[in-house]
């Protein structure tokens, strides 16, 4: 069933453990994209990957922090759009308290068999 999501409820009801460094939420899934909202703590993050069959489209909500996308390493803050696609290297690393994105993948992401393959 289609949704209308807040972040700030995310955050409410489904907070990061102290001892937790990276979380997807996932909030939608439909047969043509999938949307979730990572949650990194400092020094936490996602390893260097790419994914062979999604484009991955990410919105930076809150904090700042450092993204790789390919070759490059650059500050992001909120407002600021990543978008990765199919095949390019990309991750993000935390380097504020709190540091979250919404994240929309398409077509649908199956979290359970994730298309993600570590590059580092």
């Amino acid at each position: 069933m289609p949704g209308i999501w807040r972040i700030e409820d995310v955050d409410r009801e489904n907070p990061l453990p102290a001892e937790t460094g990276f979380r997807n939420t996932w909030l939608e899934h439909t047969p043509h994209s999938s949307t979730n909202v990572t949650q990194i703590r400092e020094r936490g993050g996602a390893r260097p990957h790419i994914h062979e069959r999604h484009d991955e489209i990410m919105c930076v909500v809150r904090g700042e922090g450092e993204f790789r996308l390919g070759d490059e390493v650059r500050q992001v803050k909120p407002g600021d759009v990543i978008v990765a696609p199919a095949g390019t290297v990309h991750g993000p690393t935390a380097n504020s308290p709190y540091f979250v994105f919404l994240s929309v993948f398409a077509p649908e992401f199956d979290p359970a068999n994730p298309d993600r393959v570590f590059v580092e």
